[in-house]
């Protein structure tokens, strides 16, 4: 997800994305010279929970260069759960969401993390390990979509995990492929009686994952009472999406969407219109 200092809400919005488009791209140009080229590993601990993560790929630079990775969402996800709490993280990476979310929910609770990049997923695990947190984590490294059993490739745009992304049924099939799952199918077995939150980040594949919870976001009692999706349409429009179709698909489970700003949730009126890539889709009281 993106840090949610990078977005505009103000009415020279225009004016100021231009700016944080040159911004970005000095950023990049920069990142690119400077971080490592080979796969590197370092270990670093961001609010008292130990990471391990990739030197050379682009959520580890932002860690390195910022000291942190997404605090205000961060935060607002622990002061949401609470002990025994089960969360979801759907395209966990390397764990930055599932870390402290598994501190937050203790040893009653659970977090289940769909991360199909092995080298991502072995991270995650060893980081889980180091921070006595492997028995409340249960990796799952399949891709989520909307059916079980797809073959599908995962793409890695220039070797970078920050931004690999699932590919369907066209892909190249000389590649190395990963069957898919669905949230649904993943929680079947499961005890939690509630999943208290979920975080969904899987550059464009956010809805068919979605699709894949139907079971869940129709349980009002089991559903989250939070999603927190980074939603980009460059990346929605690879699988025929778009924010409309997005906004529509919670508005029919009873979800509103919000941004963050500090610690308050502000209402979204026309996600079409929202400066944020940052959405957090709150259920509404019956």
């Amino acid at each position: 997800m993106t840090n949610s200092s990078e977005i505009q809400y103000a009415s020279d919005s225009g004016q100021k994305s231009a700016l944080y488009r040159i911004l970005r791209s000095a950023y990049r140009f920069w990142r690119d010279i400077v971080k490592p080229k080979n796969p590197t590993v370092i270990q670093t601990s961001i609010s008292g929970t130990t990471h391990l993560i990739w030197k050379n790929e682009d959520i580890g630079w932002k860690i390195i260069t910022t000291g942190s990775f997404e605090p205000e969402d961060i935060r607002y996800l622990k002061n949401t759960l609470e002990p025994g709490d089960t969360f979801l993280d759907i395209g966990a990476n390397v764990g930055l969401f599932s870390l402290p979310a598994a501190k937050a929910v203790g040893p009653s609770g659970h977090v289940f993390a769909f991360e199909p990049i092995k080298r991502n997923a072995l991270m995650l695990q060893l980081s889980a390990e180091l921070n006595g947190l492997a028995n409340i984590i249960s990796l799952v490294e399949h891709p989520a979509s909307n059916e079980s059993g797809l073959s599908v490739e995962i793409e890695i745009p220039g070797g970078d995990g920050s931004y690999a992304y699932m590919k369907g049924s066209d892909a190249n099939l000389g590649k190395k492929r990963i069957s898919t799952v669905t949230i649904d199918e993943i929680l079947k077995n499961s005890v939690a009686s509630k999943i208290r939150a979920m975080k969904i980040d899987i550059e464009g594949a956010e809805l068919l994952a979605l699709e894949g919870a139907h079971e869940l976001l129709s349980d009002f009692e089991r559903s989250p009472d939070i999603v927190m999706a980074e939603l980009i349409p460059e990346y929605l429009s690879r699988f025929g999406h778009n924010l409309h179709d997005v906004e529509s698909f919670f508005k029919k489970y009873n979800y509103e969407a919000n941004f963050l700003s500090g610690n308050t949730l502000r209402p979204i009126t026309n996600l079409l219109e929202s400066k944020s890539r940052n959405i957090i889709f709150k259920k509404n009281k019956v």
